[in-house]
């Protein structure tokens, strides 16, 4: 019964065949909500269509008609430094029936198409990240490049300003950047509510350690 319109890159979105797969199919999804073809809601956990939860912002910036959104232009034009850490604490492939003659169980067959299908997934969904703060920082830099000084000195709020001063970090931190026996024991503990006291000052430890050694952290600080 909702009488607004959708916004109208939804319904570009979900009416061209041509428009990025991920970008149609969230407008869809919404457009589904809307007309009443879903009357109730199965939830389910996210990861199994965005582990590493970077869809939102790939969706805002592939919706947006503008080389600046999701950003407003004064925060576009005073941007210098972006940092994205994307925690990773999946845990590997389980089971050794690979070493066996015979097939998997039915609930190991599970289980591995499961598992096969998310790393895959995640794998997929970072690496479009990349790709995707790389394109927008060179249009953010060739936007920012084109503006008359007196307009770009009026969104920064005056002083001096290069327009080319822009560098956006992407980094994973994961247990396979804490040496493989450490990796091992940390991939082992289960995901669940309530986890020992001593396991999880483990898993901190572990989480500051692998940052601070991280390239893309470094740089970050560097610059």
């Amino acid at each position: 019964s909702c009488n607004p319109p959708l916004p109208d890159w939804i319904e570009k979105a979900r009416n061209n065949p041509n428009a990025p797969p991920l970008l149609r199919a969230y407008a869809q999804g919404v457009g589904r909500y809307r007309d009443g073809t879903v009357r109730y809601i199965k939830l389910l956990d996210g990861g199994l269509v965005d582990n590493f939860g970077l869809s939102g912002f790939t969706i805002g910036r592939e919706s947006s008609e503008v080389p600046y959104g999701p950003l407003t232009q004064p925060q576009a034009a005073k941007l210098r430094r972006v940092l994205f850490i994307i925690v990773d604490s999946g845990q590997g492939p389980q089971g050794d029936w690979g070493r066996q003659l015979e097939g998997p169980s039915g609930a190991d067959l599970v289980n591995a198409v499961t598992g096969a299908a998310l790393y895959s997934s995640v794998r997929s969904s970072y690496t479009a990240f990349q790709a995707t703060m790389d394109n927008w920082r060179g249009a953010l830099v060739a936007w920012r490049c084109g503006l008359p000084a007196a307009t770009l000195l009026k969104l920064t709020g005056g002083g001096p300003r290069n327009c080319r001063d822009l560098k956006i970090y992407v980094g994973r931190v994961g247990f396979d950047q804490l040496g493989p026996e450490r990796a091992a024991i940390f991939g082992a503990v289960e995901t669940r509510f309530k986890l020992p006291v001593d396991t999880v000052d483990a898993l901190i430890a572990g989480g500051g350690e692998a940052l601070a050694a991280h390239p893309a952290y470094r740089a970050f600080l560097k610059g």
